[in-house]
């Protein structure tokens, strides 16, 4: 652990993207910066949306309704 250096995160990006196509760097930019904020702010809506409004009592599941 005494050889741990941290090199500062503008420099992890940089060996990072030098290091990997730049198809995967733009698809790994879409999913983290775009499709995993979408996701969250998914979830949390539909969290906040039961919490708020609850489950109407005629609610039917598929074929079990």
């Amino acid at each position: 652990m005494s050889k741990f250096y941290f090199r500062g995160f503008k420099a992890a990006v940089n060996n990072y993207v030098k290091s990997k196509p730049l198809i995967q760097v733009a698809m790994d930019v879409f999913a983290f910066g775009f499709l995993l904020p979408l996701a969250i702010f998914g979830w949390i809506t539909l969290v906040i949306h039961l919490v708020m409004n609850g489950l109407p009592a005629n609610v039917s599941f598929g074929i079990y309704g």
